[in-house]
């Protein structure tokens, strides 16, 4: 994972254009130009060393990227008047290294004690150990992470991998500053701003360049396009830039953006296939193929994930398996190049997934709760009780624990089916101007399985059926947009 922070009050002087020569400070490989001589105020107390940086980034107004595996590490803090380049040696400790790649820009690493201490060109290290570039789209066009003045996290595909990131919730492990919320206050209401960036409201999740959109998303389920899982595989990477992203990105990326970018067809012959088994019958594949049929020209790649796996919650009135998995995801590229100045992708991907839901656990009653005068919710005296049995049920569900739920579902069956398709034509129409066009649409279908009492969508309730099933209206989106880039 590479973290980058940077204040977009940062400026180059003429001073900060001279670099320091490099030298060796209590067993710490150390490069620092000579601009950062100027004293900053730092106040940042001991943390993860990930937040510490990103305080230490908008302080003294540099640019920090972290090597993968680094970010989890503590830091002692730094406090008082210092030179940037003393405060970072504080943060960081004798154990890291802080190489400046450019005037504002320092990397995070391990010391590498192959090679004397120097200036390196933009670069990062990746999962392997090796320097490579990595190459985001923050911006609407490649650049490089280290070079754009946002703060940025990208994970690749191996990143992905290691820390087990499933769906896009899991995130909130590794990326400061981001919260999800995978419940809701209103059982009718969709699973709006169910993700935060900075605290804020608005964050918008673009798939291939394209925005996910939002739908009404069944009760219990958890499930959301793009949250879910059946996303994050067969990937370029996924880039969380962090704040206000309106200009780019619509006025809906209020707290920032996450940008899912799947791999592209290339001139290579490849793929791979992998199986995992687990226990509740846990079963998960996945796969990818690359084909050029003719090389440089037309390229194709198709990928591919399921899962399947018994639930760990039973209901003992219907016998169903609550918290179960079942979905399939699949996604077919083509990049089409008839000239050297033209290229076209066209992308179709699909989601469709199958499950009983959430397990429901009712952990308190008030029998004696008042919906008008002499009407109860439990059995009272000189009453009408809505139901007679709650008492019963309640100590029964009690008995049984939090793996078995007593009485029908606030739920039935969910089914989700999503699909859309994604054209990217870029013309280079000078070696200075790049003219670019994204179209997409979008289908997202519902089958809606909760119960449509007035008292079943707001009381969990036991033993009383009524649930009712109808497929949602089809939510349909059609996004286009047109790009001039110079260069």
């Amino acid at each position: 994972m590479i973290l980058v922070a940077r204040n977009r009050s940062a400026r180059v002087t003429k001073t900060a254009l001279k670099t320091a020569s490099g030298m060796i400070l209590a067993g710490m490989l150390f490069t620092a130009p000579a601009a950062l001589a100027d004293p900053v105020k730092f106040d940042i107390p001991p943390q993860n060393l990930a937040t510490a940086l990103n305080a230490f980034a908008n302080q003294a107004h540099i640019q920090v990227t972290v090597a993968p595996g680094l970010e989890t590490r503590q830091s002692a803090g730094v406090s008082g008047t210092l030179e940037p380049a003393d405060a970072l040696r504080q943060l960081i400790g004798p154990q890291l290294s802080a190489e400046f790649i450019d005037p504002t820009t320092v990397v995070i690493k391990m010391p590498d004690k192959s090679s004397a201490a120097g200036p390196r060109p933009a670069a990062v290290r990746q999962e392997d150990g090796e320097i490579a570039e990595v190459v985001v789209t923050a911006r609407r066009r490649e650049e490089k992470v280290q070079s754009i003045p946002l703060a940025v996290t990208v994970f690749n595909q191996t990143a992905i991998e290691k820390h087990q990131i499933k769906e896009i919730r899991d995130l909130v492990r590794y990326v400061p500053s981001i919260g999800a919320q995978s419940n809701q206050s209103d059982a009718n209401a969709p699973f709006s701003n169910i993700l935060r960036l900075r605290g804020l409201p608005g964050t918008e999740i673009y798939f291939a360049e394209v925005p996910l959109g939002n739908a009404d998303y069944q009760i219990g389920t958890g499930l959301q396009h793009g949250l879910s899982d059946g996303n994050l595989y067969d990937l370029e990477d996924v880039e969380i830039v962090k704040g206000p992203q309106g200009t780019l990105f619509g006025k809906n990326s209020v707290g920032g953006l996450i940008s899912i970018q799947p791999k592209k067809p290339t001139n290579q012959f490849e793929g791979y296939f992998r199986t995992t088994f687990g226990n509740y019958g846990n079963k998960e594949n996945e796969f990818a193929v690359n084909i050029p049929i003719v090389e440089d020209k037309l390229l194709v790649r198709a990928a591919g994930q399921m899962q399947q796996r018994d639930g760990y919650t039973q209901n003992l009135l219907t016998g169903k398996d609550l918290d179960n998995k079942d979905y399939y995801a699949w996604r077919i590229g083509v990049t089409l190049k008839p000239t050297d100045d033209f290229q076209n992708y066209l992308l179709y991907d699909g989601y469709w997934q199958h499950t009983n839901g959430t397990g429901t656990i009712v952990s308190f009653i008030n029998p004696g709760f008042q919906f008008a005068p002499g009407v109860t919710l439990g059995p009272t005296p000189n009453s009408y009780a809505f139901y007679p049995d709650l008492i019963k049920n309640f100590n029964k569900q009690r008995a049984a624990g939090v793996r078995a739920v007593v009485g029908d579902d606030l739920q039935g069956i969910g089914k989700d089916y999503f699909y859309g398709f994604t054209d990217i034509a870029t013309w280079d129409i000078s070696e200075s101007l790049t003219l670019k066009n994204i179209a997409a649409a979008r289908v997202y279908k519902q089958l809606a399985t909760d119960d449509m009492s007035p008292i079943g969508n707001h009381i969990l309730y036991l033993g009383i059926p009524g649930n009712n099933q109808q497929w949602s209206n089809n939510e349909a989106q059609y996004t286009e947009e047109i790009q001039l880039h110079g260069k």
